[in-house]
């Protein structure tokens, strides 16, 4: 397995053959065919992370070239020049620590009991049946469950009441994006921060500008709207 890349210092003992999460940075701002690149090296574009980042779905092969694209980068900044397709600086895991919201941290990894709501947000894979029910399964009560909504991020979504020192596990299964407070609609309207002010999918707003300082990527000023979601000239037209 080539993954030696340490900018920043990361650990590669939970990559494995399997797809899975993994994140990939880019030396600017996102062009079309950077993301043409990685799909035509077998990876599947997640979402867009700050910054100039994307998460990505792909097997231990596609990650390998993914890893490629990093020596490659590596290898052209030591002798001065780029080539086209030299623009990935960095290549890392997508932690299960990232997909917890910070406010789960503590709870999740303290040995709490504690019954807590939240979401998690499933990546639709044929193993997503498989996955809600193992959820569904450790819940002490389901409020809802969502298939994905067509033109949008594929994620599956279960909002459910759980044991707090569960949700690390819940993180830790591959196919788990995000694990959120789930917060009840009221009377009023939605709940707060349920569509990133029509610019994010569910989850997303909440947790990208808490989770850039976890994931250690290179952090550049930007404004960011009432849920926190940094505004970005590619972010909503990249899903998938």
């Amino acid at each position: 397995m080539a993954c030696k890349h340490s900018r920043p210092r990361r650990s590669c003992s939970n990559r494995s053959r399997a797809p899975q999460f993994w994140l990939a940075q880019f030396v600017g701002l996102v062009k079309d065919d950077w993301l043409d690149d990685l799909r035509a090296n077998g990876l599947q574009i997640v979402a867009y992370m700050p910054n100039n980042a994307y998460v990505v779905w792909g097997d231990g092969a596609a990650l390998d070239r993914l890893d490629a694209r990093v020596t490659q980068f590596q290898t052209n900044q030591t002798q001065s020049r780029r080539a086209a397709n030299a623009v990935v600086q960095w290549a890392g895991a997508y932690q299960p620590s990232y997909r917890l919201d910070p406010s789960l941290q503590l709870s999740a990894t303290n040995g709490s009991a504690e019954l807590v709501d939240v979401t998690v947000q499933v990546y639709e894979t044929p193993n997503t049946a498989t996955t809600l029910a193992n959820l569904t399964a450790q819940a002490a009560q389901v409020f809802v469950q969502a298939d994905a909504v067509p033109g949008q991020i594929p994620f599956a979504r279960i909002s459910l009441r759980a044991p707090a020192n569960r949700l690390a596990a819940f993180a830790s299964r591959p196919d788990v994006f995000n694990v959120e407070p789930y917060v009840r609609p009221t009377f009023e309207g939605r709940a707060p921060g349920a569509d990133c002010g029509g610019q994010c999918h569910v989850g997303l707003g909440q947790a990208c500008s808490q989770r850039r300082k976890l994931f250690g990527l290179v952090a550049k000023p930007g404004r960011a709207d009432e849920y926190g979601c940094v505004s970005h000239p590619g972010h909503c037209g990249r899903w998938h």
